[in-house]
């Protein structure tokens, strides 16, 4: 009996020693690391204070209200940043942990189509990716020939061409972007720059973009998208998003990539 009253102490004890540490990492981890500083500057502060400075004789009574005056800042801080603790920090993470699956999914949405380009477009898988590679396949791309997407429009449906394909590809990037955008206070600063790389950088995305007008027009180049430069750009990019997808928003929505539209 008395076993069996230790071993159920020892699970309950084990469970409420799991979620404390739970606990930590979800709202201690998770503070700006200038709070954290800030914090055990003034907590050391506090000390060296009360164990060592106030048990040197003050030359001026002037250096003793300092002290003391210092001693009220810093508890004040403290008071401060319990107060920040609960009231503000600890309900943005809950509703960051509310949010953050639909975030997920508009990233994965994100990396989803911008892999569905580069792969299908240059007929490499990911892992078959290399700059040698990319250089060969760019030499035989052809914008015109047609890709397996059938689009609407007021005539009917047809077979869309590769141009045509990426463009539709990158009205979703541009729709999940624009989404991710509306919730960016809940975003990272290097998040943050993601976005706007996609929008901005020098890679194929940048391209389809700039091809759109000339594709209404009825005419583009081959010059302008046979050089691999931009599809090397793309696929590095790629990879640097994976990595922040697997560290941030992986725990939230998995790796099978599905365009959301």
């Amino acid at each position: 009996m008395n076993t069996r009253r230790l071993l159920c102490m020892g699970t309950r004890f084990d469970k409420a020693f799991y979620e404390m540490i739970k606990w930590i990492r979800k709202y201690l981890f998770s503070l700006r690391r200038d709070f954290v500083i800030l914090l055990g500057l003034d907590v050391l502060f506090l000390l060296v204070m009360e164990f060592i400075l106030r048990n040197i004789p003050a030359p001026y009574p002037l250096f003793v209200r300092i002290g003391d005056l210092m001693v009220t800042l810093a508890v004040s801080f403290i008071a401060s940043f319990i107060f920040y603790f609960v009231q503000v920090h600890m309900p943005r993470i809950k509703e960051k942990e509310r949010i953050y699956p639909s975030i997920a999914k508009m990233f994965n949405s994100i990396l989803s189509a911008e892999t569905d380009i580069l792969t299908k477009l240059l007929g490499l898988k990911m892992k078959e990716m290399s700059e040698e590679a990319i250089k060969e396949k760019a030499k035989h791309i052809d914008l015109y020939k047609e890709a397996p997407l059938t689009i609407g429009s007021s005539k009917g449906d047809h077979r869309a061409n590769w141009l045509e394909y990426c463009i539709y590809r990158v009205g979703i990037i541009d729709r999940n972007t624009d989404m991710m955008l509306n919730v960016s206070a809940y975003l990272d600063s290097e998040c943050m720059d993601i976005l706007m790389r996609i929008q901005d950088s020098e890679t194929f995305l940048v391209q389809v973009r700039r091809l759109f007008p000339m594709c209404i027009a009825g005419g583009v180049h081959k010059l302008q998208y046979q050089i691999p430069d931009p599809f090397i750009r793309l696929w590095h990019f790629i990879e640097e998003q994976e990595r922040y997808y697997d560290r941030v928003f992986g725990k939230y929505f998995g790796r099978n990539w599905v365009v959301l539209s």
